[in-house]
C-alpha cells in the first residue's frame, strides 16, 4: 500500500483519468453500477476508519480512499456527459424546426454555402442549449457572436467519413448534431455583442494574415500553424509531408509551444529585474492569454495547468512532482470537460508528457550520471544524448495513440522528431518576435530570419518526405491485440515494481530505466510479427476497392505494394479526395501512387493539382484528347504534373487501350457518346489473378456482350442513364453503385456503399486464382 499512501493525490487523479478515458464506452447502466460501488466503498472505508481508529487500520484502508473517490468522480463525470447530456441532444436527431443559434466559429464561406459552429439558444420556440455544426445554403456574412434564426433539420454526424472518425472528432468539441438550413427558407441575421472569444479568434486570424504577408504563403502558413495551431493556414503539401514524417503533432499547439513561450517571457522578466511575485502573476496571465488566443484546446489547458503548478511550487518553495501535476491537470480537465477524453490533441499531449516522466527522465538521469565523471567531450555528448532520450521517450509513448486515432504509423517518427523539434523550437520564438516588432524598423530583420527558419524546415521536410517510406496503415484488430499485449506488459511491470522492487531498498535492486521500454517493445513485436505475416500471405494478391459518392465512381487497385486510383467522375475534388483517402482504410496503403482518368472534365485542372498536394502521386495516366477543349486541358494538366515531378503517360482514347500496372492489366474501351448525351460511355476491365469489369454506362445489350469471363461486374452510375433491364446475371457476380442503378436495371444487386462503409473490397488471390 506504500505507493498509494505516498501519493494520494496522484492515486485519485490516476483513477479518475482511467475511469473517464477507458470506461467511456461502457453501457450507461454499468457506469452507474461501478460509480455506486465506488461511492459505497468510500463510505465503508470512512466508516471502518472512524469506528475503531487505529494506525494499522488506517494504514491499510485509507490509501484506497482516493482510489475510490477518483473512480466515482470519473465515472459520474463521464456518465453525465456522454450518456445523460449527449443522449438528450442526440434524441433530437431527425427533427426539423426553427432554431436561433449564436455563431462561435467560422469554418468556411462560399457562394453556395457557409458552415459555422454555433450554440443553439432556442429550438422550436423553446429555450435550448446545445452545439451544432450549422450549414447555411447560401453565402452568409455572420461573424462570431452574431445570431442566426432559420429553419433547419438536425442530424447525427456519420460514424466515419472515409475512415476519419467524424462523430468522435465533433463530439470531442461538444458537437453532437449537424444542422442544415432549408434552401427555400429565409435566414435572419441579428448582430450580437462582442465577446472575448470572438475578439481572440479575430486576433488569431489577423496574426495569421500578418504572417502570410511578411513571410509568404507557405512559410507564413507554417509559422501560423506551429504558433497558433491554425492547421487551415498550412498548405496541403506541407501537411502531407509532415504526415509522412510523423510530425503532424507539431501543427497542434501543445506543451512545447507554451513552455518555449513562457520560458522566453521569464528570461525577459528576469533581465528587467521584475520581482518574483510579479513574474509569477505576469506568467500566469501570459498562459491565459495564449489559451484564449488558441481557443483553449485540451492540450494547451493540460500544459497550462502543469506550468502554473510548476511556477507556484517554485515561488512557494515546495516540491514539484511532475507525475502528480500531470495527473491533476488531466483529472481537472476531464472533470470540467469530459469530451476531452475524445480529443486527439489532449491524448497526444498527455501521452508525450507521461513518456517523458515515466521513461525519459529515468533514462536521462541515468545517462547524465554515467557521463558526469567522464571527459568534457563525453559530458557534452552525454547531455545531448539525455535530451534525445526525453524526445524519443515522448515519441514512443505517443505511438499507440497515433495508431488508434489515425490508423497509421510513421516509422521515421522518432528520427524526424529529433531533427525537426529543435528547428521548431527555434521557429516559435522567432515567430513571436516577428509579431511583437510588427511595424517597427526591426520587422524586416526578424521577418527575414523567421522566413529562413521556416524555409529550412520546409526544405528538409520536402526532401526527406519525398524519399521516405510511406506510413504503415494499422489494421484495427491487429492494433488492438498489440495494445492489449503492451498493457499487459505494463501491468506486470507495475506489479513487479510494487511487489518486488519496492520491498528491496538497496540501489542495485531498483527498477532499471531500460525495463520501462518493455511495453513499447511488446507493442512493436506483436504488431510487427502480425503485419509481416499478413503481408507475406497476400503479397501476390490483387486487391480492389469499388467506391461511389453520388454520381461519381472510383476504383482503387492495389498490387505489388502500390495503389492506382481510377477516376470515373465529374472531376469534383471533394469526391476525388474522399476516394483517395480510402486507400488507407480499404487497402492498407497510405496514399495512391498513381491516378488514371477515364475521360476529361474542366474540373480536373484544379482537382488533380490539389490531390497531388495532399497525396504522393508518382504517375498520372491520361486519355488522349478527343476535342479541342480537352486538348487544352491535357496540355495544362501535363505541365502542372511535370512541375510537381509527376510522370505523365497517355493512352489512346479512340481505340481499345491497355495499361499495365505492376501485376495487373487494365483494358479501357474507346471514348464514345450516346446521342444527346455529354457523358462518355466507360468500360474498364482489370485482370490479375481474376477479372473485374466496370461498366460506367451503356445499353443492356452493350453490357451483356462483355460480361463473359468476368469474376465480378460493377454497374456504375456516372454516365448516360440505362433504361433497358438486365436479366440473367447472378447476384453474387455483380454490384451496383446505388439503389437507383438497381431500379434502372430491374435488378436487386448489392450496392457499393453501405451504412457502415462507403466501399466494397475485392481480393483476387494468386493461391486460388479466383475472386
Amino acid at each position: 500500500m506504500k505507493p498509494l499512501s505516498d501519493r494520494p493525490l496522484l492515486t485519485g487523479c490516476a483513477a479518475l483519468c482511467a475511469a473517464a478515458l477507458f470506461l467511456r464506452g461502457f453501457p450507461s447502466a454499468v457506469k452507474l453500477i461501478l460509480a455506486a460501488a465506488a461511492v459505497l466503498g468510500t463510505a465503508i472505508l470512512v466508516f471502518l476508519s472512524l469506528r475503531r481508529p487505529s494506525e494499522n487500520r488506517k494504514t491499510i484502508l485509507l490509501p484506497f480512499l482516493p482510489l475510490f473517490i477518483g473512480l466515482a468522480v470519473g465515472l459520474f463525470s463521464s456518465w453525465s456527459y456522454f450518456d445523460l447530456a449527449a443522449g438528450r441532444i442526440l434524441a433530437r436527431g431527425g427533427e426539423t424546426g426553427t432554431i436561433t443559434a449564436r455563431i462561435t466559429d467560422i469554418s468556411y464561406r462560399s457562394e453556395t454555402s457557409s458552415v459555422f459552429t454555433a450554440e443553439v439558444v432556442s429550438f422550436r420556440g423553446e429555450p435550448a442549449r446545445f452545439r451544432v455544426l450549422l450549414t447555411v445554403s447560401e453565402e452568409c456574412a455572420a461573424e462570431r457572436g452574431d445570431y442566426l434564426t432559420l429553419t433547419a433539420s438536425l442530424s447525427v454526424p456519420p460514424e466515419s467519413e472515409n475512415g476519419f472518425p467524424a462523430r468522435t472528432y465533433y463530439a470531442s468539441r461538444g458537437v453532437f448534431l449537424f444542422a442544415e438550413s432549408a434552401s427555400d427558407q429565409p435566414v435572419a441575421l441579428t448582430a450580437g455583442k462582442p465577446t472575448v472569444t470572438a475578439f481572440f479568434s479575430d486576433l488569431s486570424e489577423r496574426l495569421t494574415a500578418r504572417f502570410r504577408l511578411l513571410l509568404g504563403r507557405d512559410k507564413g502558413g507554417l509559422a501560423a500553424g506551429t504558433l497558433l495551431g491554425r492547421r487551415s493556414a498550412v498548405p496541403d503539401n506541407v501537411k502531407r509531408d509532415f504526415r509522412f514524417l510523423g510530425l503532424s503533432h507539431v501543427l497542434a499547439v501543445s506543451g512545447l509551444h507554451l513552455t518555449i513561450l513562457t520560458g522566453g517571457f521569464l528570461l525577459l522578466l528576469r533581465s528587467l529585474k521584475v520581482p518574483p511575485t510579479a513574474r509569477l502573476i505576469l506568467s500566469i496571465l501570459l498562459i491565459l492569454f495564449f489559451g484564449f488566443l488558441t481557443g483553449f484546446p485540451a492540450s494547451v489547458v493540460r500544459a497550462g495547468v502543469m506550468l502554473i503548478l510548476l511556477l507556484l511550487s517554485r515561488r512557494l518553495g515546495s516540491r514539484y512532482d511532475p507525475a502528480t501535476a500531470l495527473g491533476f491537470a488531466a483529472a481537472l480537465l476531464l472533470t470540467v470537460s469530459p469530451g476531452s477524453a475524445l480529443d486527439v490533441g489532449f491524448l497526444l499531449s498527455a501521452s508525450a508528457s507521461l513518456g517523458m516522466i515515466v521513461l525519459g527522465r529515468p533514462l536521462s538521469v541515468s545517462i547524465l550520471q554515467k557521463a558526469a565523471k567522464k571527459r568534457p567531450v563525453i559530458r557534452f555528448f552525454g547531455k545531448r544524448l539525455a535530451d534525445m532520450a526525453l524526445t524519443v521517450s515522448a515519441v514512443f509513448f505517443t505511438l499507440p495513440v497515433t495508431a488508434v486515432c489515425f490508423g497509421e504509423l510513421s516509422l521515421l517518427s522518432p528520427l524526424t522528431n529529433l531533427l525537426f523539434l529543435p528547428l521548431i523550437g527555434l521557429l516559435l520564438p522567432l515567430s513571436i518576435l516577428t509579431v511583437l516588432t510588427y511595424g517597427s524598423f526591426l520587422t524586416p530583420i526578424f521577418a527575414e530570419i523567421t522566413g529562413d527558419a521556416a524555409g529550412l524546415i520546409l526544405w528538409f521536410s520536402d526532401r526527406i518526405a519525398d524519399r521516405s517510406i510511406e506510413p504503415i496503415c494499422l489494421p484495427a484488430d491487429l492494433s488492438a491485440a498489440a495494445l492489449l499485449t503492451a498493457a499487459a506488459g505494463a501491468l506486470l511491470l507495475f506489479l513487479y515494481r510494487v511487489l518486488i522492487v519496492a520491498r528491496r531498498n538497496p540501489p542495485q535492486n531498483r527498477l532499471r530505466p531500460a525495463l520501462l521500454l518493455t511495453p513499447v517493445l511488446l507493442f512493436v513485436l506483436v504488431f510487427g510479427i502480425g503485419t509481416a505475416a499478413g503481408r507475406a500471405q497476400t503479397r501476390n494478391d490483387v486487391r480492389l476497392a469499388a467506391v461511389n459518392f453520388g454520381k461519381n465512381d472510383y476504383l482503387l487497385i492495389a498490387a505489388g505494394g502500390k495503389t492506382l486510383l481510377c477516376d470515373m467522375s465529374d472531376g469534383s475534388y471533394t469526391s476525388l479526395s474522399r476516394a483517395a483517402s480510402l486507400s488507407a482504410e480499404a487497402l492498407g496503403d497510405a496514399s495512391p501512387d498513381a491516378l488514371l482518368l477515364t475521360h476529361w472534365h474542366r474540373r480536373y485542372l484544379s482537382s488533380v493539382s490539389r490531390l497531388a498536394d495532399s497525396c504522393r502521386l508518382r504517375c498520372l495516366i491520361l486519355p488522349t484528347p478527343y476535342s479541342d477543349e480537352s486538348a487544352g486541358w491535357a496540355d495544362t494538366l501535363s505541365s502542372l504534373a511535370v512541375s510537381r515531378g509527376i510522370e505523365v503517360l497517355f493512352y489512346d482514347s479512340a481505340d481499345v487501350s491497355t495499361v499495365d500496372f505492376l501485376d495487373c492489366r487494365l483494358t479501357l474501351s474507346p471514348i464514345r457518346f450516346l446521342p444527346r448525351s455529354s457523358q462518355p460511355l466507360t468500360t474498364l476491365a482489370v485482370e490479375g489473378n481474376g477479372r473485374f469489369l466496370y461498366l460506367g454506362s451503356g445499353t443492356a445489350s452493350d453490357s451483356e456482350a462483355v460480361l463473359s469471363g468476368a469474376d465480378l461486374v460493377w454497374f456504375g452510375v456516372h454516365g448516360p442513364v440505362i433504361t433497358e433491364p438486365l436479366v440473367g446475371l447472378p447476384a453474387n457476380q455483380a454490384i451496383v453503385s446505388s439503389q437507383a442503378v438497381n431500379d434502372l436495371l430491374g435488378t436487386d444487386l448489392r450496392t457499393v456503399s453501405a451504412a457502415d462503409r462507403p466501399y466494397v473490397t475485392v481480393r483476387f488471390s494468386a493461391d486460388r486464382g479466383d475472386g
